[in-house]
């Protein structure tokens, strides 16, 4: 799948959808959609998915890809989380639309496979994401299970 093609699934991703992202077994449950994130949440895990390439390399995550992961806050959101709560989602979306809540840089992760209900009618052995960074290529496989 190529970079262009995991940002189109980012991109049509809609409250309720089911993913499978990276090397998770459980699927996610996008529970908010907003101009420039993707939240989604497994019932213990969630992580918030950048609907732009990232704007800087750091850790694994090369400027130009899609990324993940979760936010910034080192104890957690404000009043916690509660991804069932349609008033509570809108709420975070917002605050991370205005900059008060971010994807956490130490932890964020490239989006190398994204498997979408729907979308996707068998899984990938092997998926790959190619960028062109100071006119070098880099290319990020990763072994999905079948």
């Amino acid at each position: 799948m190529t970079m262009a093609g995991i940002f189109d699934l980012i991109n049509s991703l809609t409250v309720g959808d089911k993913i499978i992202l990276n090397d998770f077994r459980r699927p996610f449950t996008v529970v908010g959609v907003s101009k420039h994130y993707v939240l989604a949440h497994t019932g213990k895990r969630y992580t918030i998915i950048g609907r732009a390439p990232a704007e800087r390399t750091h850790n694994d995550v090369v400027a130009g890809m899609p990324y993940c992961g979760p936010d910034w806050w080192v104890f957690g959101y404000a009043g916690g989380y509660d991804f069932r709560s349609e008033q509570w989602v809108a709420e975070y979306m917002q605050s991370l639309e205005s900059g008060e809540t971010e994807v956490s840089l130490r932890h964020q992760a490239p989006v190398v496979y994204l498997e979408v209900s729907g979308h996707c009618k068998a899984p990938f052995k092997r998926a790959s994401v190619t960028v062109k960074v100071d006119g070098k290529e880099i290319v990020k496989e990763h072994d999905k299970p079948v």
